[in-house]
């Protein structure tokens, strides 16, 4: 075969190929070497690997841990893997649907301001799904309620704090495929977008997390 590029792209493979033939153990210097049985130069290289154990350097941090033991980092997605889009395409299949998604204001007030549809910036013909608008009475109650709450919320201790936040941070990643598909949708963001989106969110809160129980730490 020949390859097929830019010079800039053929010389790293030319550099490459150099090293990995010319090396001593390579499979072309090996052929040309009588002291080298030929059952050694056809044996599977999977059966040499599995015999020799874990191959992964413990002085590496593996991704979910190289922000050590005090924050688990963000689970990612290899979206460049066809297997792990596959994946991802089936299970953001159940989200398909027209009307999917409704949003309203939870606070205790009663009534809702005007319901809107929400579209796909892709199919302005397509319905994702609804936005009520929060009512000014309800605006009002959920501001009430949110000057109430904090004195009680900073009296919790500050590993029941964190732990909420953490659950949170959980429930995203539990449902991020959903939240894959939202962004899609709703905002007209692509996957690689979507991963970044919940991975942020993720990293926030367990880092808003980790750093209050320091704090208390005084470390």
């Amino acid at each position: 075969y020949a390859p097929v590029g830019a010079h800039s792209d053929l010389l790293a493979y030319l550099v490459r190929r150099l090293l990995e033939n010319g090396a001593n153990s390579s499979f072309v210097h090996q052929l040309t070497d009588e002291d080298v049985e030929p059952e050694d130069i056809a044996r599977d290289p999977l059966e040499t690997v599995e015999s020799q154990g874990p191959a992964a350097n413990p002085a590496i941090a593996r991704p979910s841990q190289i922000f050590g033991a005090g924050r688990r980092n963000s689970k990612g997605f290899d979206i460049t893997d066809t297997v792990t889009l596959a994946a991802i395409d089936k299970a953001r299949a159940a989200f398909a649907g027209p009307d999917r998604w409704h949003a309203k204001p939870i606070t205790r007030a009663a009534g809702y301001g005007k319901q809107r549809p929400i579209v796909n910036p892709a199919k302005p013909t397509e319905v994702v799904g609804t936005v009520s608008e929060a009512a000014a009475k309800q605006v009002a109650t959920a501001v009430r309620f949110a000057v109430e709450a904090q004195p009680a919320w900073a009296k919790r201790p500050v590993s029941e704090r964190a732990a909420i936040l953490n659950r949170a941070a959980d429930l995203y990643e539990a449902n991020a495929v959903e939240f894959f598909a939202l962004a899609t949708r709703e905002a007209g963001k692509s996957l690689a977008d979507g991963v970044a989106e919940v991975r942020e969110a993720v990293d926030f809160l367990r880092y808003y997390a980790t750093e209050a129980a320091n704090a208390e730490a005084g470390t």
